[in-house]
């Protein structure tokens, strides 16, 4: 399939053609036909054309020639056909040389040569090229058709595809060049001459790559064709992902509010790909809320479908699979500033509320300088200030907020709210007050209370100190109410 080219047109024996240079330019398609002979044919001329002159427009001086034909083969025409009349001047070497460097063809005609009869065998080219696209795409269309019905995964539909047009397909993600799917398991050489690339349409980035297998050329506007087929595809599971990312986040609400348990909902994780031990892992990536919202779409999950609920402190919950690959893979997804905290694996008891919290609890250790990603269960290697396991951090917020939080519940007081506003402005009695809205002197009425209750002053080294543990503690493994 294809038009002919200018090297097909001059072996047209009873044309008369032949190379005047640009003969390495031989392979480029004709798409028309084209007679000028004003003195500017650049014009009136497109990407293709082969244009047909008796030399009317050609300039005689050598020098101008070349600038002739340079203005003419940026126009992208596929070549210069001159079937000189007596008078036309004479083709300069300096022109032949330029020729032979841009591999622009150049033809010697006969000026007895009916132009006519060269445009009819191009346009007769392109209309059978035509017929024989429209043949091809229509067969793409089937063979896509017939591959969805029968081929459940995508690089099986590429495979057929490929064999019916005679191609080696890749579809690649365009950020990471990360093959998505492939019609062969050696890889698709894309520097070569013959391959071609083009982008799939539709919210994703990812391109498709083709290279010719058994056929010299390969038809672009077919592949665009296949492109959209894709694309189509891939706006389908796109949306099957958004569906699924919404009912995972009302079931992993469920499971944190203990409606359901593990066991019941185990057929919908497996149906997910859960089917393995799971973890429940608490992502934090600053400025990342885009990354965060649409990590369902990443690579790095294609294998499953995790459970996946915005925290309140504009984090991540993710109940997926216990592969600490996994965990890292999405932490170095969402940039160099992302942590996360990981629970041990679930069990049905003591359950995923449990889990949360140590997701939390990890997830503190991680952002207050340990790993990237910390592990529960190793908390206790972690040379960190905050406590290792949710036993010791009950212990901590139960001894020294827990007075506070009992307080604030019989009196409808705000000790616990006051001081964790006071520590966060760095004790400036001004600053909380004013962000409080309270009187200083209701702001020292608090803080005594808080002082009496804790038997620690907040004003002081140690009280600032083990009450600032104890809410760090609190609030990575939501253990206070009051935010």
């Amino acid at each position: 399939m294809g038009t002919i080219t200018v090297a097909g047109l001059v072996a047209v024996r009873p044309l008369g053609l032949s190379y005047l240079a640009g003969a390495e330019g031989g392979g480029r398609p004709i798409t028309w036909a084209h007679t000028c002979d004003v003195p500017e044919p650049w014009y009136w001329v497109g990407p293709g054309d082969l244009v047909m002159t008796t030399g009317g427009g050609l300039p005689a001086d050598p020098g101008e020639q070349v600038d002739w034909l340079t203005s003419l083969a940026s126009t992208r025409a596929c070549g210069l056909m001159i079937g000189a009349r007596p008078g036309t001047p004479e083709v300069s070497a300096a022109m032949l040389d330029t020729a032979d460097e841009l591999r622009f063809p150049l033809l010697d005609a006969d000026f007895e040569l009916e132009f006519a009869s060269v445009a009819h065998i191009v346009i007769e080219s392109v209309l059978r090229s035509e017929r024989e696209r429209i043949v091809e795409i229509r067969r793409l269309y089937d063979a896509y058709g017939q591959a969805l019905r029968t081929r459940a995964e995508l690089p099986e539909r590429l495979r057929v595809v490929a064999g019916n047009l005679g191609w080696q397909l890749e579809l690649r993600d365009a950020p990471s060049g990360q093959v998505l799917a492939a019609s062969a398991e050696a890889p698709l050489d894309a520097d070569t001459e013959s391959a071609r690339s083009v982008p799939i349409p539709g919210a994703r980035s990812a391109v498709l790559a083709a290279v010719p297998v058994r056929r010299p050329v390969l038809d672009t506007l077919v592949l665009h064709h296949l492109a959209g087929l894709v694309g189509v595809e891939l706006e389908q599971r796109a949306a099957e992902r958004d569906r699924r990312r919404r009912l995972g986040a009302a079931l992993l609400g469920e499971l944190l509010a203990g409606r359901l348990s593990l066991d019941v909902v185990r057929p919908e994780l497996e149906q997910r790909g859960l089917t393995g031990p799971i973890v429940l892992a608490r992502l934090a990536a600053p400025g990342q809320a885009e990354a965060l919202a649409a990590l369902h779409h990443t690579m790095v999950l294609a294998a499953c479908h995790p459970l996946l609920r915005p925290c309140e402190d504009g984090g991540l919950l993710a109940l997926l699979p216990a592969e600490p690959d996994l965990v890292r893979a999405l932490v170095d997804e969402l940039g160099p500033d992302a942590s996360a905290g990981v629970s041990a694996p679930l069990t049905p008891v003591p359950g995923v509320t449990e889990a949360a919290r140590q997701a939390g609890l990890a997830l503190g250790h991680a952002i207050s300088g340990g790993p990237t990603v910390a592990d529960y269960p190793r908390l206790s290697e972690l040379p960190d200030l905050l406590p290792a396991s949710l036993e010791r951090a009950r212990a901590l917020v139960a001894r020294h907020l827990g007075p506070l939080s009992s307080h604030d519940r019989a009196n409808g007081t705000e000790l616990v709210a006051t001081l964790r506003m006071f520590l966060r402005h760095d004790g400036s009695w001004q600053a909380t007050a004013k962000e409080l809205g309270v009187h200083r002197q209701t702001l020292v009425y608090r803080l005594r209370t808080v002082a009496r209750l804790t038997g620690l002053k907040p004003t002081s080294s140690e009280g600032t100190a083990t009450l600032w543990l104890a809410l760090r503690a609190a609030d990575q493994a939501e253990l206070l109410s009051d935010r």
